[in-house]
């Protein structure tokens, strides 16, 4: 379903995961509304067993639903 991989966040200049919807299910809105729905609710967790969720987008250029995490 994601595609994983370690980047730069050139904002906060700090290294994170960095997850990608596969093209063939970012081409479905049923798929992405959901996983934008579930998603947009980790923005708000915080334990020590989670990852932290620094943000959720599109890139309309690409074509690419991803969302940024804490590298652990």
């Amino acid at each position: 379903l994601l595609l994983a991989y370690r980047a730069r966040d050139r904002a906060q200049n700090r290294i994170v995961t960095l997850k990608a919807l596969r093209p063939a299910f970012a081409e479905q809105p049923r798929i992405v509304d959901a996983l934008r729905a579930g998603l947009g609710q980790t923005l708000s967790l915080t334990h020590n067993s989670i990852s932290r969720t620094y943000d959720v987008g599109t890139d309309d250029e690409l074509g690419l639903v991803y969302l940024a995490e804490e590298y652990v």
